[in-house]
Formats: C-alpha cells, structure tokens, sequence
C-alpha cells in the first residue's frame, strides 16, 4: 500500500537554508550571481521549468551585493524572496486584505499574511494605496505578521523577515524595476 504525502507540509518545510551560516551564504550568492541570463530587449524570451527561481535569486543577490547588505539576515531573506516570488506565478493569495490574516494563530495563515503584505510592498505598491490604506500599513502588517508567525512557529525566518521587511521590499523593488 501507498503511502499519502502531504504537499503542503513539504512546501512548508522546505526552507531547508535557516541554519546557513554566513560563509555559506556568501558562497552561494556568489555562485548564483556568476550565473548569466540574456534577455535580448523587446523581444519575448522562453524561461526553462525552474530558471524563473534562479533568475530572481540572481537579481536579489546582485541588489544586495550592490547595496553592501552583507549579513546572513538578508541573504537568508532573499532566498525566501525569491522562493515567494517563484511561488507566486503558481498561486497568488487568498486574500489581499492584511486583517484577514491578522485575526489567526495558526503560523502557516500568518506566514501567508506576511507574504500577501511583503508582495504587495514589494511588488505592487499601488494597491497598497487602495481605499483608505497605503503602502506603510501593509508594511507594518507584513512586519507584525512575521513576528507573529516566529514567534509561534519558532521559525528563524519569521523574525528576519520582520527586521528587515522594509530593505527587503527596497532590494525587490529595484530588482523589479531594472529587471
């Protein structure tokens, strides 16, 4: 008999990279960033099955090199940038409205909040401004949500993700834009 694999566990465990020390992420930074993608301007380009990951972790890891954020803290975030950025062409979120997440204690529902509110932060700050809200109560929200998912959950990334919301949606808004 078969045995039944839960997918969802195994994407939520997958963060596999917490307990890198900084040797190690230099080392892969580096050999990420020595890998060379052309995109040839106004022309279409096809992107194999898993290339679309390292280009972003490419893109993130030359933003912080260029910004001199040399700290496992933040290439510990731009992995799991980039892992949310790759994810997000698959799925996008349930919700967009940051209380929607806020109301749980379940660390898998504030880890999606804190996603939902670094993606709008990070990648489309104009529906930040939607209604009454702007863009600095999203980042306030996908801050505290992080905490609030490290603190439960006891996951390292949950609490670098909330120091450094802010850098982080810096660096991938100018990934984005010289992209």
């Amino acid at each position: 008999m078969a045995d039944v694999i839960n997918l969802q566990e195994i994407r939520e465990k997958k963060v596999g990279y917490e307990s890198c020390d900084l040797n190690e992420l230099i080392r892969r930074a580096s050999l990420v960033c020595k890998e060379r993608f052309t995109f040839s301007e106004g022309e279409l380009s096809v992107i194999r099955e898993g290339q679309l990951k390292c280009i972003f972790e490419s893109k993130i890891t030359q933003e912080i090199f260029t910004r001199k954020l040399i700290g496992s803290d933040v290439f510990l975030c731009g992995i799991y940038v980039s892992n949310l950025l790759t994810d997000l062409m698959l799925t996008s979120p349930e919700s967009w409205w940051a209380i929607d997440y806020a109301v749980s204690d379940e660390p898998a529902v504030l880890k999606k909040g804190g996603d939902a509110c670094f993606i709008i932060c990070g990648v489309f700050p104009e529906r930040g401004n939607h209604r009454l809200t702007d863009v600095s109560y999203y980042q306030k929200m996908g801050a505290g949500l992080y905490y609030k998912f490290y603190n439960l959950a006891k996951r390292e990334i949950g609490y670098h993700m909330s120091q450094q919301f802010e850098t982080m949606v810096g660096v991938v808004q100018n990934c984005i834009h010289n992209f």
